[in-house]
């Protein structure tokens, strides 16, 4: 039975019961940027728990557009800092769950592959967190549920890269080629949904043959989608100009006004 603990004013539902505690840890813990002008300065980067007065009261002309942002095997780092400031500027609202407050045992990170056989099951709770932050997001009147993106990273894109459902206007995939030796690999979102896939190609976690593909053969039929490889060596694209502008590009076409 499903038991409402909490119900604000403003609509902010607050879920509490059996298996859905670790889930409402995670979305306390859910850090969140906000446009300029949205909320002060410094509610930036705080966590849900810090800000349900702030989030329920807020009152925007009109809906804002918003990012679920799926952190990476090492949780809420730097990458998580540099998109959200780049989102948050550009008027989308950041919500970043935080895998870690489930109070699993963190995943090992490896440095030669993206990530092991026994992380499989953590990308399903993965994708539980993601459906119960969206749940709680769409209960605030000033989040546009129309406009609601995907960015994963690393695990995170992998996750994204997963979604079955159409909850989303669109999907970002960065850190991750779509190329995996079992049952992760392709791209499963909606067809009708458009995917923008960012990677490097030198990536140190995909040099073995089994892993170094591109999430380009898996986007026919979805409109409006792309696949964008960046020159050079590296794993997090958030400080790359050309990774930045083709976010923002892809987020103005498919964001509803």
């Amino acid at each position: 039975m499903l038991l409402v603990a909490a119900t604000s004013s403003a609509g902010c539902l607050t879920l509490l019961a059996g298996n859905e505690a670790p889930l409402e840890r995670v979305w306390q813990a859910t850090h969140v940027w906000l446009p300029p002008g949205v909320g002060p300065e410094n509610a930036n980067g705080r966590p849900v728990r810090e800000l349900e007065s702030l989030l329920d009261s807020i009152a925007a002309p009109k809906a804002l557009p918003a990012v679920i942002y799926a952190h990476g095997c090492r949780g809420l780092d730097d990458d998580l800092a540099q998109w959200a400031g780049v989102l948050a500027a550009a008027g989308y609202a950041v919500f970043a769950p935080d895998a870690l407050a489930r109070g699993d045992r963190p995943p090992p990170c490896a440095a030669s592959r993206l990530y092991q056989r026994t992380d499989l099951a953590g990308f399903g709770r993965r994708e539980a967190d993601i459906r119960y932050v969206l749940r709680q997001m769409l209960t605030l009147r000033w989040v546009a549920p129309e406009s609601i993106f995907l960015l994963g990273f690393d695990h995170g894109g992998v996750v994204a890269a997963g979604w079955r459902e159409r909850e989303f206007a669109g999907f970002i995939v960065t850190g991750w080629t779509c190329t995996s030796p079992d049952v992760r690999g392709g791209l499963l979102t909606p067809p009708d949904r458009p995917v923008l896939a960012i990677r490097w190609a030198d990536d140190p976690l995909f040099r073995d043959p089994a892993w170094n593909g591109d999430c380009e053969v898996h986007l026919p039929p979805r409109p409006g989608s792309r696949s964008l490889v960046l020159e050079g060596l590296g794993h997090s694209t958030a400080a790359n100009p050309q990774a930045r502008e083709g976010v923002l590009r892809f987020l103005r076409a498919h964001t509803v006004r």
